[in-house]
C-alpha cells in the first residue's frame, strides 16, 4: 500500500506539472509523461522516468550568467533567450515564472537564489546562471559567478549604472571572469537617443576602470520584453540574436584541466527518496567516470569517502562529468545533512581541509569599490571561496613589528594568516574574495540560523540525558514507540520535486492492489471507507480539519452538479454524526450562485468546510497559543476585549478594561504583566464569546467549546521588555500577533517585537488598528513601511493582506508556512475589518511540535496561591503525559536541588481534568509544597529511580549576534532567556577572542545567580540594552579543562606565567576576600551605610 501512496504523489506532482506546462506554452514535462498523468497510468509515468536522454558532446561547453542590478531585467532577458533558441530547437522555452520558481521570488518580483538552465547556438552549448541583483542576496550572486567562464552584464537604459552594476563587475574581476558583454536593456523605455549614447559611454568608462576592455566589449541595446512578448523584433529578436552572436565570438572558449584529478565544489545539495543523496556544482578540473570512489572535504573536520552512483546534467544521463560540467552527482550512503554548500568533491587524497593558512590580499581602494578605511589585527570579514561562504580571522604573521598597532590600508598588498571558522578545502593558488559583514548580508546568515536552531531543537528529546523508565538515553519505556522527531517543513518547489524524480530508477511500484477508490464515489455512498478517511483525518487534525467537498486528494474536481452536491453533504454529515464530529459551510463555489463572491465556472459545485469534532472532555479540547505583541498605545488590549468580550470599544478603552489584572494599570491604561485571555470556537464554527448582560467564564467557554484560542497579552512599553520576551518563550506560542497602529506605524518596541518573534522562529500575523481615525495618506504610509520591512533580508516574509472572508480562508488554509504574513486592517470601535480576523482565528491551523512519548517535562511560568488548594503553578507541557496523583519532582531551588511532592489536581482553562499531554497549558496544584519555594523557570519532572535531575550553572551553546555596537569579549554579561528562565549569564569562554554583529560562535555561559535546568537543544535568546543574540544549547556542564579555544588559552596560560616570572604575584581567594571587605568598609565610611 505504501508503493501506492508514493505512486500517486509521483503522480499528482507530475499532473500539476503537465498542467502547468499546458498552461505555460511550453512543456517542462515530456508529452509522453502528460498523457500518462492524464491516464492515471503509472507504469507509463515509471517508464517514462526510466529512460533519460544521455548528453552529447557535440559542441564546445561555455558557462556564462546575467549580472547586474536589482529589476534591470537579467531573468527577463534568460527566459528571452531561451524563447527565441526555442523557435530554432536549441532550447527549451522558460518562461520568467519558471526561472524565478520560488514563491518568495514571484512575491517580491526579485531573483533570490541562482537559477541554471541551458540552451545552444550554432556553434555551443551554454549552461546559463541567472544571478540575484539584490544587495540582500549578494552571497548568492558571488556564488553564481564563481562558476562562469565569462558574463552578460545587463543595464537598463532608463536608470543606467548603478551600486549592483559597479559591485557585479567587481566582483566578476575578482571571481575570475575576463571577458563581458553588455546588454543595454529596456530601449523601448527610452525615447531620447542621446540617452543611450550616455549609457554606453558610461559603461564602457566602467568596464575600464574595473580591467575590462572598455574600447572593444560589444555592447548590445534591445529589449528583453518585446522578445518575450514577440513585439518589435527590431529591438526585440533581432537585438537577441546579436546578443548571442557577441557571446560566440567575444568570449572565448575556455582550456579546461582535464588531466588534473577531478575537484567539484558543492553548489547545492538535495535528497531522493529510495536512491540517496545528490549534490550538483560546476566541475573545476578533472574527470569523474560513475562508479568512481570521491571524498568530500570541507566544513567536518576530517573528509569521508563515498561512491558516485550516478550523474546527470539538465536532466540528461552523463557517463563520465569533466571539467567545465553543470553536475549532479549522486553519492551512495551519504545523509543530505552531512554535505554542505562550501564542500569540495574530490579524487580521494589529492586536497586537504585546513583552517589556518597565510594568504596574500590586495585590499581594494575606495576608487575601486572597495573599503573608505583600513583595518588591523584580528580584523573578522566573510570570506568567499569557491562556493563557500565563512566568517574568517585575518592576522599578521607572528614576528610582525607593532603588531597591534599595525594597519591595512586601501591599495595595500599585505601578507596574513586567516583562520577559518570551520575547515575548508584550500591548496596553493586558489583565489576568494573577502568582504566585511553588512546587516542586510546577516538578515539571511540569520535566517538561516533560525533554521539550523529549529532543526536543534526538533532533535531535542533523542539527546536527552535521563528520565526514562528503561534507564536508557531517549528510550520511552517497554512496549512504546520510540518519539516522533519533528523536522522543519520543506521549501522545495513542485518543479524541484519534479526535476529529481528524473534520478529515480525504481519507484518500486505494486500494480496487485487494485485501484483505489475514487473520495467522490465514497461521498455518493456507492463505495465503502469515507468513515476511516475522515477518522484519519480528525486525527491528523488533532480534531479538526479543512474537508474540500467537490475535490479528490489529489485535487481534481469532481464536477458534482447541484443535486449531486447536496447528497455528498447530506452524506458526509451523516459519517460525522457517527463520529461526534460536526461541520461548517466557508465557502461555496457553483452551489448559490447569488449568494458567492466568485462567478460562477464549469468545475461543478464545490466548497470548503470546517470539520471539527466535539471533544468528549477538556482533556481533548484543541487549544491554539497566539502572543500579542507591539508597541505601548497600539491597541493591543482594547482589540483583544473587542475579541473575547463580543462588544466594540466606544474609543476611550472601555473594552480592554476588563483584561487588566493591576490597578495601575487600569489607571495607566496600559499592560504591565502577561495577561491570558481565551475566545472559543464551537464544533459548528460558532464564537462562544460573552453577550450582552451575560459575562461567560473561562469554564463556562471551555466547556461549549471545541476550538480555543488562548492569547498571551504582552507589554508594550519599553521598561517591560523583559516581561515581553519572557511571555514569547515561556509561554510556546504557536503564532504572533503583531499589532501595529496605523496612525503611528511600526515604531519603538514593534521592531524589537517583531526582531524577537522572527528569531524564534515564530508565524506571525500584523493587524493594523485605528484606521477608522487615521488619514487615508497615513494609512498607506504605514501599509509601505509594514511591506517594505517583512520583505526584507532580516524578515523575508511574504506579507499577504487580507481584504474579503475568501482571502481569510485561504491564507488560513495556507498558514502553515511561517513565510506567509498575513496583514489584517481593522477598527475596533466601528467593527471594520474584525470579521476577517475572526473567520481567520477560527481556520488557523494547530502549529505545534510537541512529541507526547517523550518523558514528561513541565516549566513553570507563573506560580500562586489558592485558598484551601495551596500551591498552584502554571505553565505549558513541553513533552510526555501527566495524571492528577502522579509523584514529581520539582526545582531546581537555589543550591540546584530537585523538591519531591505529588500533583494534587490538574486544570485547563479553570476546567478540572485527570491529566494533560505535550503542548497543552495547564495549572497542578502540589501537596506539601510552599510558595515561597517555587518560581518561574522551574521544571516539573516525573520521579523515578533513577538519580534525581541535575541543574546546570554552566554550558555551551551556538549563539548569533544579531546585534552589538562593538565587540563581546570575556566576561560580558547580559540577560539570558531559555524558555521561561530568565536569569542574568556571564560569559566564560569563547571559541575566538571577540565576536562581532552578525558572527556565529561557540560560547560558554555561567548563571550568575543560580543553576536552571536546561538541556542540549534548548533556544536561547540573550540581550542586554540593545544587543541582542540568538543561540541553541549544545552541552551542559561547561569543562574548564577542554577550552572552547585551545590555543587562545595557551597565550593567556604563558602570559600569566610571565607575569609570575617578572615578579607579579597572582592574588590568592583569601586575598581577593580581604580587599572586598576592605571596599566595603570604605564605603560604609563613606556613605554611612552598611553594605548588604
Amino acid at each position: 500500500m505504501a508503493s501506492w501512496k508514493l505512486a500517486g504523489a509521483v503522480l499528482r506532482g507530475l499532473r500539476q506539472s503537465a498542467q502547468a506546462s499546458v498552461r505555460q506554452g511550453g512543456p517542462t514535462v515530456s508529452p509522453m509523461v502528460q498523457g500518462a498523468v492524464r491516464a492515471g497510468n503509472a507504469r507509463a509515468v515509471y517508464g517514462n522516468i526510466r529512460t533519460m536522454a544521455s548528453y552529447t558532446r557535440n559542441k564546445p561547453h561555455v558557462n556564462i550568467g546575467t549580472i547586474g542590478h536589482v529589476d534591470h531585467g537579467k531573468t527577463t532577458l534568460t527566459a528571452a533567450i531561451t524563447k527565441v533558441q526555442a523557435t530554432k530547437g536549441l532550447a527549451n522555452f522558460l518562461e520568467y515564472a519558471a526561472i524565478d520558481k520560488a514563491p518568495e521570488e514571484r512575491a517580491r518580483g526579485i531573483t533570490i537564489s541562482t537559477a541554471h538552465l541551458e540552451y545552444e547556438t550554432a556553434n555551443r552549448h551554454y549552461s546559463h546562471v541567472d544571478c540575484p541583483g539584490h544587495a540582500d542576496y549578494i552571497k548568492n550572486m558571488i556564488s553564481g559567478a564563481a562558476t562562469m567562464d565569462g558574463a552578460i552584464i545587463v543595464v537598463a537604459a532608463s536608470d543606467g549604472q548603478m551600486p549592483q552594476t559597479r559591485e557585479h563587475l567587481l566582483l566578476a574581476r575578482q571571481v575570475g571572469v575576463q571577458k563581458i558583454v553588455v546588454f543595454v536593456n529596456k530601449v523601448d523605455a527610452v525615447d531620447d537617443l542621446e540617452m543611450l549614447e550616455l549609457v554606453e559611454m558610461e559603461m564602457r568608462e566602467l568596464l575600464a576602470t574595473y580591467g575590462f576592455d572598455g574600447e572593444e566589449t560589444p555592447i548590445i541595446m534591445g529589449s528583453a520584453l518585446c522578445a518575450l512578448e514577440g513585439r518589435r523584433q527590431d529591438i526585440g529578436e533581432q537585438k537577441i540574436d546579436e546578443l548571442l552572436k557577441a557571446v560566440d565570438e567575444w568570449i572565448p572558449t575556455p582550456e579546461r584541466d582535464l588531466d588534473k584529478p577531478f575537484l567539484m565544489p558543492v553548489e547545492d545539495v538535495f535528497s531522493i527518496s529510495g536512491r540517496g543523496t545528490v549534490a550538483t556544482g560546476r566541475v573545476d578540473r578533472g574527470i569523474l567516470k560513475k562508479g568512481e570512489e570521491v571524498e568530500l572535504v570541507g566544513v567536518n573536520p576530517e573528509p569521508f569517502k563515498t561512491t558516485v552512483t550516478g550523474m546527470e546534467t539538465f536532466k540528461k544521463e552523463l557517463d563520465s562529468a569533466q571539467a567545465g560540467d553543470n553536475s549532479g552527482l549522486l553519492l551512495r550512503g551519504v545523509k543530505r545533512e552531512d554535505v554542505k554548500r562550501g564542500m569540495v568533491i574530490a579524487k580521494p587524497g589529492t586536497i586537504k581541509a585546513v583552517t589556518k593558512f597565510l594568504c596574500s590580499i590586495y585590499v581594494l581602494s575606495k576608487e575601486e569599490g572597495g573599503r573608505h578605511t583600513g583595518f588591523g589585527n584580528h580584523y573578522r570579514p566573510q570570506m568567499y571561496i569557491r562556493t563557500a561562504d565563512v566568517a574568517v580571522g585575518l592576522k599578521f604573521p607572528d614576528g610582525t613589528p607593532d603588531i597591534d598597532g599595525k594597519m591595512v590600508n586601501p591599495g595595500d598588498n599585505v601578507e596574513m594568516v586567516a583562520e577559518l571558522h570551520h575547515p575548508m578545502a584550500i591548496e596553493p593558488g586558489v583565489r576568494f574574495n573577502i568582504r566585511p559583514g553588512r546587516p542586510a548580508g546577516g538578515g539571511n546568515a540569520l535566517s538561516e540560523f533560525v533554521e539550523h536552531v529549529a532543526n536543534q531543537a526538533a532533535a531535542r528529546h533523542s539527546r536527552r540525558p535521563r528520565t526514562s523508565s528503561s534507564g536508557a538515553s531517549g528510550s520511552t519505556g517497554a512496549g512504546k514507540q520510540p518519539p516522533k522527531l519533528t523536522t522543519a517543513p520543506s521549501n522545495k518547489s513542485l518543479e524541484e520535486a519534479v526535476d529529481e524524480l528524473s534520478f529515480i530508477d525504481d519507484l518500486g511500484l505494486n500494480t496487485d492492489d487494485g485501484p483505489r477508490v475514487k473520495l467522490r464515489d465514497q461521498l455518493l455512498g456507492t463505495e465503502p471507507g469515507l468513515d476511516a478517511l475522515l477518522r484519519r483525518r480528525l486525527e491528523e487534525g488533532r480534531g479538526e480539519a479543512l474537508f474540500e467537498l467537490g475535490y479528490e486528494d489529489n485535487g481534481d474536481s469532481m464536477g458534482f452538479t447541484k443535486e449531486e452536491y447536496d447528497t455528498a453533504y447530506r452524506n458526509l454529515v451523516e459519517h460525522l454524526d457517527a463520529l461526534h464530529a460536526q461541520c461548517a459551510v466557508l465557502q461555496t463555489a457553483n452551489v448559490d450562485p447569488e449568494r458567492e463572491e466568485a462567478p460562477a465556472d464549469g468545475k461543478g459545485a464545490r466548497a470548503k468546510l470546517m470539520v471539527r469534532q466535539i471533544p468528549k472532555s477538556m482533556e481533548e479540547l484543541l487549544e491554539i497559543r497566539v502572543a500579542v505583541v507591539g508597541n505601548v498605545d497600539a491597541g493591543k488590549s482594547t482589540m483583544l476585549g473587542v475579541l473575547v468580550k463580543g462588544q466594540l470599544d466606544d474609543g476611550r478603552g472601555k473594552a480592554r478594561v476588563n483584561l487588566f489584572r493591576h490597578k495601575h494599570e487600569i489607571e495607566s491604561g496600559r499592560t504591565s504583566s502577561v495577561g491570558m485571555e481565551i475566545m472559543g470556537f464551537d464544533a459548528q464554527s460558532q464564537i462562544v464569546t460573552s453577550q450582552a448582560g451575560r459575562k461567560l467564564t473561562w469554564e463556562e467557554i471551555g466547556k461549549k467549546s471545541a476550538k480555543v484560542i488562548s492569547f498571551t497579552d504582552l507589554a508594550g512599553h519599553e521598561k517591560y521588555l523583559r516581561t515581553t520576551v519572557f511571555g514569547l518563550l515561556g509561554t510556546s506560542p504557536d503564532y504572533c500577533l503583531l499589532m501595529v497602529a496605523a496612525n503611528n506605524g511600526l515604531i519603538g518596541m514593534s521592531k524589537e517585537h517583531l526582531g524577537i518573534a522572527v528569531a524564534l522562529n515564530v508565524p506571525i500575523m500584523v493587524v493594523i488598528t485605528k484606521i477608522d481615525m487615521t488619514p487615508p495618506n497615513i494609512l498607506a504610509q504605514t501599509i509601505t513601511q509594514i511591506t517594505k520591512i517583512l520583505k526584507s533580508g532580516g524578515a523575508r516574509k511574504i506579507p499577504i493582506f487580507i481584504k474579503s472572508k475568501d482571502e481569510a480562508i485561504s491564507t488560513a488554509t495556507h498558514f502553515v508556512s511561517d513565510r506567509i504574513c498575513p496583514i489584517f486592517q481593522v477598527s475596533n470601535v466601528t467593527g471594520e475589518g474584525l470579521d476577517f480576523v475572526r473567520t481567520f482565528l477560527n481556520i488557523l491551523p494547530y502549529h505545534g511540535q510537541f512529541d507526547v512519548n517523550a518523558p514528561f517535562e513541565f516549566y513553570v511560568n507563573d506560580t500562586f496561591s489558592v485558598p484551601f488548594v495551596g500551591t498552584v503553578v502554571s505553565g505549558v507541557v513541553k513533552s510526555g503525559v501527566i495524571h492528577a496523583g502522579d509523584q514529581v519532582l520539582i526545582g531546581p531551588d537555589g543550591l540546584g536541588n530537585f523538591i519531591s511532592t505529588q500533583i494534587r489536581s490538574i486544570e485547563r482553562k479553570r476546567i478540572g481534568v485527570p491529566g494533560v499531554t505535550a503542548g497543552q497549558s495547564a495549572s497542578f496544584a502540589l501537596r506539601k509544597v510552599r510558595r515561597r519555594d517555587v518560581r518561574k523557570g522551574m521544571v516539573v519532572l516525573p520521579k523515578t529511580d533513577e538519580p534525581p535531575p541535575k541543574a546546570s550553572r554552566q554550558f555551551v551553546a551556538e549563539v548569533m549576534i544579531l546585534s552589538h555596537a562593538t565587540t563581546i569579549r570575556k566576561r560580558y554579561q547580559a540577560m539570558l532567556h531559555v524558555g521561561p528562565v530568565s536569569q542574568t549569564c556571564s560569559i566564560i569562554d569563547l571559541d575566538r577572542e571577540t565576536v562581532r554583529t552578525g558572527d556565529r560562535a561557540l560560547v560558554a555561559f555561567k548563571f550568575v545567580q543560580r543553576p536552571e535546568y536546561i538541556l542540549p537543544g534548548d533556544k536561547l535568546l540573550f540581550r542586554e540594552g540593545r544587543t541582542k543574540g540568538l543561540g541553541v544549547v549544545k552541552e551542559i556542564d561547561y569543562d574548564g579543562s577542554r577550552p572552547l579555544n585551545p590555543a587562545m588559552k595557551a597565550e593567556e596560560d604563558a602570559a600569566g606565567s610571565q607575569r609570575d616570572a617578572e615578579g607579579e604575584p597572582r592574588l590568592t581567594k583569601e586575598q581577593k576576600a580581604e580587599m572586598h571587605g576592605k571596599k566595603d568598609e570604605r564605603m560604609k565610611y563613606q556613605t554611612g551605610t552598611t553594605r548588604k
